[in-house]
């Protein structure tokens, strides 16, 4: 088991998520915790969590890369993760059904921590609480911000839609004016000059 302590310990995304400075001792009340915390592997393409599951759990991605999907969007990447960033924990936290699909982008080494499990480990680290509340915070700042610059894109091409739209209306005025000036000219030139 103590094997298991250093390697779960050697991970700087887990010493993050658990506060734990880099050269600080780790408190004998977290030894528990490392008891319950289960190591994951995913393969590129593997899907981890589904949009509109219930939530069991969350993860810490230690190493590796995934995808996060809006599937009711119309299965749009909308972001990404990377190694110390955690994922799961907004419907962990609110009771609700996953709000995005996590597909690992590339070979992806995850720990795991179960909701029972993670009820056990704030009542003994409360300043878990207070992390996971600052990285739920700066994941939906960058969202906002993501979503802010998407709409000052949409915008642009809403403009560009409606400049095209203008121009075509008046080519489309343009041909009928320039038909219907033909028409009158040729039936003026017909009655004029034929019998």
């Amino acid at each position: 088991m103590e094997v298991s302590y250093d390697r779960l310990l050697a991970s700087q995304a887990l010493r993050s998520f658990l506060s734990l400075d880099e050269n600080a001792e780790t408190p004998p009340e977290l030894f528990f915790i490392l008891e319950k915390i289960k190591t994951r592997e995913f393969a590129p393409g593997q899907t981890i969590i589904r949009e509109g599951e219930q939530a069991d759990s969350l993860f810490i991605i230690d190493k590796g890369q995934a995808d996060v999907i809006s599937e009711s969007g119309g299965s749009v990447v909308i972001g990404q993760l990377e190694g110390g960033d955690v994922f799961g924990e907004v419907a962990l936290l609110t009771g609700k059904t996953r709000t995005a699909t996590i597909v690992a982008k590339t070979d992806l080494v995850a720990f795991q921590l179960f909701k029972s499990d993670l009820d056990q480990v704030t009542k003994a680290n409360p300043q878990i609480i207070s992390t996971l509340l600052q990285k739920l915070y700066r994941r939906l700042t960058d969202s906002y911000l993501a979503l802010e610059e998407r709409n000052k894109e949409l915008q642009k091409m809403s403009k560009i839609r409606e400049e095209l739209a203008t121009l075509f209306t008046s080519v489309v005025l343009l041909i009928t004016v320039y038909t219907f000036v033909l028409g009158v000219l040729s039936n003026d030139f017909i009655t004029r000059y034929l019998p």
